[in-house]
């Protein structure tokens, strides 16, 4: 009988480990490529913000609570669709640092961001933290 515990709790918990390895490779992917979409000619400083302000909206009570969902979001990232969802070699080690904590966020809680080039009226009624580049990055109160 303990042997059959044993063999079941290794199953379980091989079963639970597939399924987060799985749901990581995902938002890896899709963190990924809102890196590169968002800011590819951003230095990495600029590359990780970006990446931290999708995080921190995952954490934040407003948004939906994985990547994949937060870039989903109606009129939020304009080039968001199913096709744009790849595996992007040269930001996949930001996003990897991002997601696991190893790299510090630089926005101080940003939840939002736009290009300089730019002034969306919620610029106005969002708390400003920094600008990193050619991106301006807010967080909501």
């Amino acid at each position: 009988m303990k042997n059959l515990f044993i063999v079941l709790s290794l199953l379980i918990f091989s079963a639970v480990a597939q399924n987060a390895l799985a749901n990581y490779k995902k938002e890896l992917t899709c963190l990924s490529a809102a890196i590169h979409y968002e800011s590819s000619i951003e230095p990495e400083k600029g590359k990780a913000a970006v990446a931290h302000v999708i995080v921190n909206r995952t954490k934040h009570k407003k948004y939906p609570s994985t990547v994949c969902d937060v870039l989903r979001e109606p009129g939020q990232f304009q080039w968001f669709s199913p096709s744009k969802i790849h595996y992007v070699k040269e930001t996949s080690q930001i996003a990897h640092d991002v997601l696991v904590g190893k790299l510090k966020d630089p926005t101080n809680g940003a939840t939002h961001f736009h290009n300089l080039k730019v002034k969306p009226n919620w610029s106005r009624v969002l708390d400003f933290k920094i600008q990193i580049g050619s991106h301006k990055f807010y967080k909501v109160s």
